[in-house]
Parts: C-alpha cells; sequence; structure tokens
C-alpha cells in the first residue's frame, strides 16, 4: 500500500511513511501538519534531509538539523530553527530557508550541504569541511552564499561530498572532495574553488550526474564518462573515461541519462533502452523495460526506479548471481487522467513520486514518444538494411574482381563465373549470360539521405527528453523545436524526399536484375524485429515502405505540435514562440510537396506489388504523399489519369470523396476549381465503376454536393452519368449479371426513316452507354465463352454478342418489310442512323452496323434518288468490310480517309474475332488472344480521338425509351 500527501495542487505518494515528514491520517491519505502557502513544484532529498521548492520559488527543508560529522553546528535550516535545536534533532515539519535567491532555476543537495542555480549564479550553504561549497572563506555556513568563481551556469549536481557544475558552453567544473577522483583530478587533494575538469576541455557536455563518490557526464553526441568509486566499478578512475557501448543492440548508442545508485549504474539511451553497467566496454540490456521503452531512472541505496513511456515505475533490484528483480511499483492507471510524474527522488526506504496534473506534458510526452519511436524504426532501416545491404553488395563487388564503379550489365561466360564468385554465399542471377553486380554507389542511392538523418536525430531527442522530464508549468519546448527546424536537419528531410523517386527506381532496378539481392532483402525483412524497432506506420517493414517513414513523419509530427499549442494558455511563454514556428513548418512540408511529381510518383508506386504483384500502394493512413497528389493540377489531364488509377492505393474511396466535398464546399474555391472536381468525378465514375459497388453512401454524397448548384453541362453530364451507376449497380451486381436481348419484340421500320432514327439511334446509344460495360480483359481470356457453365463469368462478351446480331438482325428485318416506296428514305434513314452513331462514339454499334450492309440489297438502290455524298459513305463502308481479312491493308486505308472510320472489334456469327497485323484469322474456338485485343483497342481510341466533340446522350422520346427498356429486358 502506499500513503499520499496532497501538496495544493500536486500528489506525493510514499513507499511506507517517511522519518523526514510529519502527517496525520485523513481518510486514505497522509495529510502533512504544514500547509504549503503555494504548489510544490520540485522535491530533492539525501539520506539526512528533503527539500522542496514552492511554485512562488520559495525552499524549505525537513530531516536532521546538525551534521554530526562537522565541527560546529553545521546546518540546512535557517539560524532560528539552529539556534534552539538540539544536536540529534530531526525536524518532521518543512521549514522555510531564508535568503534562498530567487528563481530558483535548479537545487541539488549532499551530505548536509546545499546548491542553488538562480538565473545562471550558484548559491550554496551547510557543510564545507570538503571544500564542496565551493567558497574559499566560509563565514555563516548556515546562509546561502554567492559562488563568486563562475557564472552562465545551467545545470550543477552534488554527490556526497564534492559538487559539478555546467556552464551554456558546456563547460564542466568540480569542486569538493577527491580523495577517489571524483572531481576528474589525478590529484586527490581537496579543491574549495571552482575549476574545469581538464580532460573534458575538448568536449561540449549536456548534462552532469553525482553519486555518493563519483561522477559522470554526457556530450552533446551522447558519448558518456564515468569517473571516480563506484561498487559495480572493477577500479578506480581518477579521469573521466568513455563508455564504449557498441557492442549494444542498438547502431547509434547515443546516451540521455546516467544513473549513479549505490549499487547499480544504469544508462539510458535515446531510443528508450535500458543497459546495467557491468564493466566501461560491458553492458547488459534490461530487456522487457528497453521495449516499453524508458523515460528515467533514480538509483537509491537498495534499489533503482524506471519510469516507461507507459508512466508505469518499476523497482529494479541490484544483480544477484545471473538474476535481477523486477517488479512494478504502481502503474499509471491508479493515479488517475492526466496525471503525470513530475519528479522521482528516494530517501532511504521510502520513495518519493511528485505527481501534478498538466495538459501540456501529456502533449509533450506524445511529441518526444512520436519522435523516439520514428528514430529507432529509422536506426532500424541503417542497421538491417542500409549497412548489411552495403557489405553484402561489396562482397559481390569483391567476388567479381571489382572495386567501385557505376552499375552496369557485365557479360561473362557462365562457366568462368564459378571460378570468381562463392556459390554458397552469393550467386549472380544469369540470363542470356549477362551477369548483373550492383555497385555500393546503387545503395548511396537507394538510402540516400537516411544515415545523415539518423545520427543528427537522437541529440535532438535529447533535448526533447531533458524538456519532459523537468517539465513544470512553465517549462518551454520552443528552444528543442527551433533545433529541430535548424537547416542541417531540415536539409535531410528535403534531400531524402527529393531523391525517392530515384531511390526507388534503383531499387527497383537492383531486385529485377540482381535474384541475389532480391533473396538478400527478404531474408532481411524476415529477420526484422517489428517489435524492437516499433513499427508506428502502417505496421509494414519492407524496404519500400520504411523508405517513405520520413515523408510520412513530418506531417503527423507536425499535427503533435499543433496539439500541443492549442493547449497552450495565451500567457505560456510557447504560445507565441511555436506559432512563429508554424510559416516555417509550412514551408518544409511545401518544399517536401514539391518534389513529388509525376514522374517520381510512378516511380514510387512501382516498388509496392500486392501479393498478386499487381502494383499498388497500400496504405493504413493517411501519407502526405497522397496529399500531394490532391493538391496537383486538377486540370492537368495527366494528373487526372493518374488519380484516378492509383487514388485508391493510397486511401479509401470515402476519404477521397469526402476531401472533395469539402473542397467544393469551401466559399473560396473558385468556379474554375469546382468545374475541375465535376469533370474528376465524371471520369472517376465511368471508368472505375468498381468503387462504387455497394456503395450508394457515396452516390449519395456526390449527390448532396452537388445539389445546391445551378444547373450546367457539367452538372447534367454528372448527374446523367450518376444515374447509370445506379441503374448499372442494381441491375447487373457487380457486373456479373446476363441481361438477354428480347429478340421476340419487333420494331417497326419507321424507326428508321429520316424523320424518327436520330432519337432511336440516340436512345440506343443512352442505354448502350447507361447499362452496358466494356468487356473487361479477365473476360476476354475466358477459354470456350460460349460454353453454359462459362456465361456468367462472361456477362460483358455475351451482352455484346446478343446486342451485335441483334441490330443486324433488327436492320434486316426492318429493310425487308419496308415497302419499295420507302425503300430510299430507309437507306437515308440508316445512314444518318450511322453516322449518328459514329458521333457518339458507339463503336459497338457501328461496326454492327458496317457488316450489316452486304445483307442488304443496296446495288438496285444506289442507282436511284441518293445523293452522291450518301454513296461515298456507303461505298466506303463497303470498304470497310472488304478489307476485313486483312489488318494491314485496313489500318493503310484508314489513314487514307479524310474522315476515319473504326477496325472491326465485335461479334459475327456468335465467334468473337479480333483482326490484328499477321493473324487475321477468326479465333472460332472462342479463345481470344489479350494481347491482339489491347492492341486494336488502342487503335479504337486513337481513332476516336481524332474526331469532333461527342453529341450529348440523352434520351428525347418517351415510346422509344419504353420499347429500348423492354428490349434489354428493363
Amino acid at each position: 500500500m502506499y500513503t499520499s500527501i496532497n501538496l495544493r495542487n500536486t500528489k506525493l505518494i510514499l513507499r511506507s511513511k517517511c522519518p523526514f515528514i510529519d502527517t496525520v491520517t485523513s481518510g486514505n491519505d497522509e495529510i502533512p501538519k504544514y500547509k504549503f502557502p503555494s504548489s510544490v513544484k520540485d522535491i530533492v532529498s539525501s539520506s539526512t534531509n528533503i527539500l522542496y521548492v514552492t511554485e512562488t520559488d520559495d525552499l524549505y527543508v525537513s530531516g536532521h538539523v546538525f551534521d554530526p560529522t562537522s565541527r560546529g553546528k553545521v546546518s540546512l535550516f535557517s539560524q532560528s530553527i539552529i539556534d534552539n535545536a538540539k544536536p540529534d534533532d530531526i525536524i518532521k515539519i518543512p521549514q522555510k530557508i531564508e535568503g534562498v535567491p530567487k528563481p530558483i532555476d535548479k537545487v541539488s543537495v549532499g551530505s548536509y550541504f546545499c546548491v542553488v542555480l538562480s538565473k545562471g549564479k550558484l548559491y550554496s550553504w551547510g557543510a564545507y569541511e570538503g571544500g564542496q561549497l565551493g567558497i574559499q572563506e566560509v563565514f555563516n555556513p548556515s546562509k546561502p552564499e554567492s559562488i563568486p568563481q563562475i557564472n552562465d551556469i545551467k545545470d550543477v549536481c552534488c554527490g556526497g561530498y564534492h559538487t559539478l557544475a555546467l556552464n551554456i558552453w558546456g563547460e564542466v567544473f568540480s569542486w569538493g572532495k577527491n580523495e577517489f577522483g571524483q572531481l576528474g583530478r589525478i590529484n586527490t587533494s581537496k579543491k574549495e574553488i571552482p575549476s574545469q575538469i581538464p580532460t573534458l576541455r575538448g568536449c561540449v557536455v549536456s548534462r552532469i550526474f553525482c553519486g555518493g563518490f563519483c561522477s559522470a557526464c554526457i556530450t552533446d553526441q551522447g558519448m558518456g564518462y564515468i569517473w571516480g568509486k563506484h561498487l559495480k566499478m572493477k577500479e578506480l578512475k581518477r579521469i573521466p573515461t568513455q563508455l564504449n557501448l557498441k557492442g549494444s543492440s542498438t547502431s547509434f548508442p547515443f546516451i540521455i541519462s546516467i544513473e549513479l545508485a549505490c549499487n547499480d549504474i544504469f544508462i539510458v539511451l535515446h531510443d528508450g533502452r535500458l543497459y546495467r553497467f557491468i564493466d566501461f566496454d560491458q553492458f547488459e540490456e534490461v530487456d522487457l523495460l528497453s521495449r516499453i521503452g524508458v523515460i528515467r531512472a533514480v538509483g537509491g541505496i537498495h534499489f533503482t526506479l524506471v519510469e516507461t513511456d507507459s508512466s508505469d515505475v518499476y523497482q529494479v533490484y541490484p544483480k544477484e548471481g545471473k538474476t535481477s528483480t523486477l517488479s512494478i511499483m504502481f502503474k499509471k492507471k491508479e493515479l488517475g487522467e492526466d496525471t503525470h510524474i513530475r519528479k522521482i527522488c528516494l530517501n532511504g526506504g521510502t520513495t518519493l513520486v511528485l505527481f501534478d496534473k498538466n495538459p501540456q506534458y501529456d502533449a509533450v510526452k506524445k511529441i518526444v514518444l512520436f519522435l523516439r519511436k520514428f528514430l529507432r524504426q529509422l536506426e532500424g532501416v541503417v542497421s538491417n538494411y542500409a549497412d548489411p545491404c552495403a557489405s553484402f553488395i561489396k562482397q559481390l563487388e569483391n567476388s567479381m574482381g571489382r572495386s567501385t564503379r557505376m552499375s552496369t550489365p557485365r557479360k561473362s561466360s557462365k562457366s568462368s563465373l564459378g571460378s570468381r564468385l562463392d556459390r554458397s554465399s552469393v550467386s549472380a542471377i544469369e540470363k542470356e549470360e549477362e551477369i548483373y553486380v550492383p555497385s555500393t554507389d546503387d545503395v548511396q542511392k537507394i538510402f540516400y539521405g537516411i544515415k545523415p538523418l539518423a545520427y543528427s536525430l537522437p541529440a535532438i531527442l535529447h533535448n526533447f527528453v531533458n524538456v519532459l522530464n523537468e517539465w513544470y508549468p512553465g517549462t518551454t519546448l520552443y528552444e528543442s523545436l527551433e533545433k529541430f527546424l535548424e537547416l542541417n536537419i531540415t536539409r535531410q528531410f528535403v534531400i531524402i524526399s527529393t531523391n525517392l523517386g530515384e531511390s526507388f527506381s534503383t531499387l527497383q532496378m537492383i531486385k529485377k536484375k540482381s535474384s541475389d539481392v532480391q533473396q538478400f532483402l527478404k531474408k532481411q525483412e524476415q529477420s526484422f524485429n517489428q517489435f524492437e524497432f516499433d513499427v508506428i506506420f502502417d505496421k509494414r517493414n519492407d524496404l519500400p515502405s520504411l523508405l517513405l517513414l520520413p515523408i510520412k513523419f513530418l506531417p503527423q509530427f507536425y499535427s503533435l505540435i499543433k496539439e500541443y499549442h492549442k493547449c497552450l494558455p495565451p500567457t505560456h511563454p510557447d504560445f507565441i514562440h511555436i506559432k512563429q514556428l508554424f510559416k516555417q513548418m509550412d514551408k518544409l512540408l511545401s518544399r517536401i510537396n514539391d518534389s513529388f511529381h509525376l514522374d517520381n510518383i510512378f516511380d514510387i508506386v512501382k516498388c509496392f506489388p500486392d501479393e498478386n504483384g499487381s502494383v499498388s500502394i497500400i496504405s493504413g493512413t493517411e501519407t502526405e504523399l497522397i496529399n500531394r497528389l490532391y493538391n496537383m493540377n486538377l486540370n492537368d489531364p495527366e494528373y487526372v489519369d493518374m488519380f484516378l488509377m492509383i487514388h485508391k492505393k493510397f486511401t479509401s474511396s470515402e476519404e477521397v470523396l469526402k476531401r472533395f466535398s469539402e473542397v467544393y464546399n469551401n466559399s473560396n474555391t473558385s468556379q474554375e476549381i469546382k468545374s475541375c472536381i465535376l469533370s474528376v468525378i465524371n471520369q472517376w465514375i465511368r471508368h472505375y465503376i468498381a468503387d462504387f459497388e455497394k456503395k450508394p453512401e457515396l452516390i449519395c454524397m456526390i449527390r448532396s454536393f452537388i445539389s445546391k448548384e445551378i444547373n450546367s453541362d457539367k452538372i447534367e453530364v454528372l448527374n446523367s452519368t450518376l444515374c447509370g451507376v445506379g441503374t448499372a449497380l442494381a441491375l447487373r451486381m457487380r457486373n456479373k449479371v446476363f441481361l438477354p436481348i428480347q429478340t421476340k419484340i419487333k420494331i417497326p421500320y419507321q424507326y428508321f426513316l429520316p424523320g424518327n432514327v436520330m432519337p432511336f439511334a440516340q436512345t440506343l446509344n443512352y442505354f448502350n452507354s447507361l447499362i452496358f460495360s466494356r468487356v473487361t480483359y479477365e473476360e476476354l481470356i475466358v477459354m470456350n465463352y460460349n460454353k453454359p457453365e462459362n456465361k456468367p463469368l462472361v456477362p460483358n462478351i455475351q451482352n455484346m454478342i446478343e446486342r451485335f446480331n441483334w441490330i443486324g438482325d433488327t436492320v434486316v428485318n426492318c429493310f425487308n418489310e419496308c415497302p419499295k416506296g420507302d425503300k430510299i428514305q430507309f437507306i437515308q434513314g440508316l445512314i444518318l442512323f450511322m453516322k449518328t452513331i459514329q458521333q457518339l462514339k458507339d463503336i459497338h454499334f457501328l461496326v454492327a452496323l458496317a457488316y450489316t450492309l452486304p445483307r442488304l440489297d443496296l446495288d438496285s438502290i444506289k442507282s436511284k434518288k441518293i445523293s452522291e455524298e450518301d454513296k461515298n459513305y456507303l461505298n466506303e463502308i463497303e470498304e470497310l468490310c472488304s478489307f476485313k481479312q486483312n489488318y494491314k491493308y485496313l489500318r493503310a486505308y484508314l489513314n487514307q480517309l479524310e474522315t476515319p472510320y473504326i477496325p472491326f472489334i465485335g461479334i459475327l456469327s456468335k465467334d468473337l474475332m479480333l483482326i490484328d497485323e499477321g493473324n487475321p484469322d477468326k479465333l472460332g474456338d472462342g479463345t481470344i488472344n489479350l494481347y491482339k485485343w489491347r492492341k486494336v483497342y488502342e487503335l479504337i481510341q486513337q481513332v476516336l480521338n481524332a474526331k469532333g466533340q461527342t453529341t450529348k446522350s440523352s434520351c428525347y422520346n418517351e415510346e422509344i425509351q419504353i420499347l429500348v427498356q423492354r428490349i434489354y429486358s428493363l
């Protein structure tokens, strides 16, 4: 059980009762008899005293009054207390210390002495016989006095009988007792005046630490040094000795904290890993806590407390033999919501944890943990992919007897390969007697900028962690963010994004040409420990996904910064400063966005094949890459095509429409942009109808944001398209329903007369485009499509066959029924019908009509009352049909025509026949060559694009509409 002391706005939890705090029990809490005038913001302790710092920068002390080992009455208490105290007195009611300067920036306490940092200057009082006060002549040891020799101090730390100070330039000063080398000097005599540690003059130190008889520091490069005497050190070190963590599991051992406990030494790394000191080049990782992530460690006499990323606190006991006891002290959920740990300290066997409620702390912690996770995974890319890949390819280069050169194919005989390359380790790809060996230059292209970024960020993370560990309501994050936005960091992100297309194209080229590298990367992917490297983006550990990490990281990181800014009160120092950084953040994002364009977008997409080998990008979260797509010019036809091809690989159709809706409904959106959005949606619906299957809410979403618009051509076209989608999806259910043509319904020949034929042609075209889809690639490769069991698999082929035969038979039947007196008008109407179909670009019906003409007796009619223009038109159609057995001549003929016609693609006598170069024969067995179909389709599209504007298709005649609906089984 825990006893809890409520200190105004903060809460102090103790493990067992403390002999230095006098409390009374009130319910489940222990309430101090003394009421602090303001809430406590910091608490420090030694084995003999506890000091409290309040929000008003007053300093209080409780515990032993006198140091029994000192001559005279040396004490931390004020003179008024000393005068009335006995030698063995312990004061449990916190007493205010008079004469302490304000503001109090840092307090550190040793054995019966204390040092306070205020505005860059140090003040000390208490025990002084070892020189630990830094004052050569002490007149009144019970009164805080300034240490005159040093200024511009930013940190101070007290050991048992010595003190370290760190100035803003990264210089370390020490003073006090030195019998064990704790001052970092070979001379064992005490130092009463602060002086710089000589061996650290070449280092820029960022943090300092003190134990009872030892000291430690960390440089701005993440290197750690320890000196003095400690139970875990095999020998005494009188000068700072560097810690060598190169054998640890991380490739970037950047130290952020060193805890010098009585019976243990712990090292905390930037990525949250925790190591126990064995020797200066030997460390043991605390696996469980490393996986959770460690924020800080605090050592005591009997055990060490460790706070994890989850805000749980663990007790780690000294290692006995090969085992070490680890137990949880308390969990975050026991403390309540919005509560964070402000300070942990140990006093003998008592644990003191100071809690506070501060919404800014939680926001800052999210930033720190997110940055830590990103960096851990970035280091995983380097240690698991970049470095091993460089070594592997270097081995390939050496095996081929070459040093370093650009990646070019090398010709060699298969027989000579075995003598130069070890087949057990590497085997070059052999294809048409060509061996391709990638170079280290290729590796640099793939991982361009990743490694420098991984080396630069730990120092930034170190700053963030320090801010988090020292957090109180007035703490600022501005300086840490400013360092993140410095040129050397932001430049790395820009370089990575700019070279991303080349990185991916190089990766694809190597994987395609070298099976060795491809197998190696698969092996590395399998060995990539997702839990160890904390995969935070899409839960994917393949190399292409990991290379996108920097691009995905920035927008999410900035969103966390903005969340932090939102929870700041206007009076907070960060409120104005961070707001001023937003422009700089947006500028960096903009530069990264601008590095994405059509060329490297496709290079990136090619690196993400799905399980079937199809090109895609599967992303569970929204990325800056898709943001770039949405920001591109909607008027660019290339963009529209690219958007329609890959948008759903990035995000869902719902998200796409949601964004379009937001932009469309924005009052600042111009009519030009709205028009572009309508065009994109219309093209999207027509070409990617599967995106809207079983999703009527998407159709409703589109209708909702265009319903308030004034009718225009594009609105009318989009409404027509929406109607077509609704009807098609309702009737055909995923395009797998065959709608048989009702051939028994007769069409009166009058529909083909000049006065009626245009509405009839337009109505047929309307329902053709509304109901029927193009034949899909999947249907075209079905063998024996006319077999009953295969018909459900090829509904569009079946519909095409039926409509092709139906329109031909209908024209022949109507021509035969037409009286002789109306034959000329019938032919004129049929020609007008064909021209209308041609203008509407109905390829299928135009081909069917062209192949119907030989079945009509036109020779006897041509010489009669038919214009020369109509005769020429019929002759061209007949000429087109006469060349159906030789595609070479057909294509040459089409190129000579003033008005190009459509090459044949359709059904004749219930067989699908494709005409192509080199093989004009009919495929009577039902087999369809996909390549040929695509070649013909491309030519068709080319011919169609050469024509004029398409006439707007609509249904004008209600009677004709009802008739066609009956024929089409609607």
